[in-house]
């Protein structure tokens, strides 16, 4: 009797737990489910549009590829979901211990994000995740390997993690409270970026538009880009913590303010003014590491900084250099994001001649597959029109003849447009045809915008002596140089640029009969 008893209970008990634990298939409905520790929810096809009432952890909802889960109602959530469709919730505003969600295709929040207790939030390669509403994560971690446009504040706070291997787009401020960041993408903000405590490791690209305050206890490592724009007129970096940089590092701002302590090796550029309030900038001792700071804008000749109340090392040292590189990844970038990145226009030369009466474009650049350029024209330097479209090659090198321009206008102006796969476009510097000179057009400055000094690349058909003059926008000339030109290709270096204030000037090459070209430069 005993043994029938144990029997009995035991199918009862396998009964209860076979029954316990629903597997829901939903071809697209307005149903309502509830989700228990051990459920499921296939959404196979279609839009799911009903409710989801109460998602125990241990429940899991999946999405499969080409279905879409938009429920009403999200309810209380602690379970895992799978995204290989799309989904769009209404938010994730609450409580959440352990909850996990994957993307790997498309996942848009529409309202506030909150994750806490140990939450995981893995972005895959390929998917994108759009936060409309502010972020909030506490003890919680991020993972990503794809793209995340947060279209508010991020904020992460104590024990959470973030990894970044591709991009995070934040529009509004973002803020880390000892929190670990691991940074081998493009993590970009918008807002103001402010990191208080914990640990943040800077492995490809960290852009900010509107300041940064790197605050007491943070330990932060640069490897790759730590850029501060000027976007918002903002462009200052505040250093209270530690932060050190590697020989790969590269620092541009404005503003440089210092109370806490910068060490290692890497390059630092800055445009404004530079304070160091307090702490340390550089190792005291003996040290093979070199910090390299360049401070285009520096009042006095004999301090590194604008302001030196801290102290600053002996193996910190002034030299100029070229302002770091912006746009292409670096090597200590992951490779998510390097494989990613799709390389921006670079224009080597654009020049106009005039042959028989006919202006003929040249020009080289460097594009991605898939890259338009249209060819642009202008009597009045204003306004253009599109005269023809060319396909980019694998050569890089492009000709066109304009036998349809009016050679009874006094100046004609050519742009090239560059439109790239993504949309984006890039334009040329403006070139001018005066059908007086015969001989056109061939001159080419470089860089452009320039820091320090720039080049003039000029062709001349003759020999002669030209004069180089720069003038503000005003008028008025601000410098004069002479250069001796050869027949053929030439190479004049204006070094004494580098005593002009920012701004825009006019670069103007007068030979024995009048004025030969006008370009515009600027400095930064």
């Amino acid at each position: 009797m005993i043994r029938i008893s144990t029997l009995l209970l035991l199918v009862i008990t396998i009964s209860f737990s076979a029954s316990a634990q629903r597997t829901y298939v939903d071809n697209g409905s307005n149903s309502s489910y509830t989700i228990n520790n051990g459920d499921s929810l296939f959404i196979k096809s279609g839009t799911f549009t009903g409710s989801i009432n109460s998602w125990q952890q241990g429940g899991k909802i999946t999405v499969a590829e080409g279905a879409s889960f938009s429920p009403s109602n999200f309810g209380y959530f602690q379970g895992t979901i799978i995204v290989r469709g799309q989904a769009t919730l209404p938010a994730l505003d609450g409580q959440s211990a352990r909850f996990t969600i994957s993307n790997y295709g498309k996942t848009t929040i529409n309202g506030k994000t909150y994750l806490g207790g140990n939450a995981t939030f893995v972005n895959a390669y390929g998917a994108l995740l759009v936060l409309k509403g502010a972020v909030d994560f506490n003890s919680s971690n991020l993972v990503n390997d794809g793209v995340i446009k947060a279209q508010s504040t991020m904020y992460m706070g104590s024990s959470s993690n973030l990894t970044n291997n591709n991009v995070i787009e934040v529009s509004g401020n973002l803020e880390f409270n000892n929190a670990r960041i691991s940074n081998a993408g493009k993590l970009y903000t918008a807002g103001k970026l402010t990191v208080s405590g914990g640990n943040f490791a800077n492995d490809c690209r960290t852009v900010i538009d509107n300041g940064v305050e790197i605050n007491n206890g943070t330990t932060f490592t640069n490897n790759g880009l730590f850029w501060v724009t000027s976007a918002r007129n903002n462009a200052v970096f505040i250093n209270s913590g530690t932060f050190t940089s590697t020989a790969t590092g590269r620092v541009k701002s404005a503003d440089f303010e210092n109370n806490g302590t910068v060490n290692g090796k890497g390059y630092f550029y800055f445009t404004g003014t530079t304070k160091i309030n307090k702490g340390n900038v550089g190792t005291n001792g003996t040290t093979a590491d070199t910090l390299y700071v360049y401070d285009v804008t520096r009042l006095n000749n004999n301090t590194i900084f604008d302001y030196q109340s801290g102290n600053v090392r002996k193996n910190v040292v002034y030299r100029a250099f070229s302002a770091p590189d912006t746009i292409s990844a670096y090597p200590s970038c992951g490779l998510a994001y390097r494989s990613e990145i799709i390389l921006p226009v670079k224009w080597n030369y654009f020049l106009v001649n005039v042959a028989n009466n006919i202006p003929v474009l040249t020009w080289s650049s460097e594009q991605d597959n898939g890259t338009q350029f249209e060819i642009e024209r202008s009597y009045d330097g204003n306004n253009f029109s599109v005269i023809q479209t060319m396909a980019a090659t694998t050569t890089n090198n492009y000709r066109y003849e304009d036998k349809q321009v009016n050679t009874q206008a006094a100046a004609v102006y050519y742009r090239i447009r560059a439109i790239e796969p993504t949309g984006a476009e890039k334009l040329s510097e403006t070139r001018v045809v005066r059908f007086g000179n015969k001989n056109g057009i061939k001159v080419q400055t470089t860089p452009n915008p320039f820091s320090s000094q720039f080049s003039i690349s000029y062709q001349s058909a003759t020999r002669e002596t030209i004069s180089i003059r720069v003038l503000n926008m005003a008028g008025q000339v601000q410098l004069t140089k002479t250069a001796a030109i050869s027949t053929g290709y030439n190479s004049v270096t204006i070094a004494e640029a580098a005593s002009l204030s920012k701004g825009i000037y006019l670069v103007q090459l007068v030979g024995q009969n009048g004025i030969i070209a006008t370009e515009r430069v600027a400095k930064q």
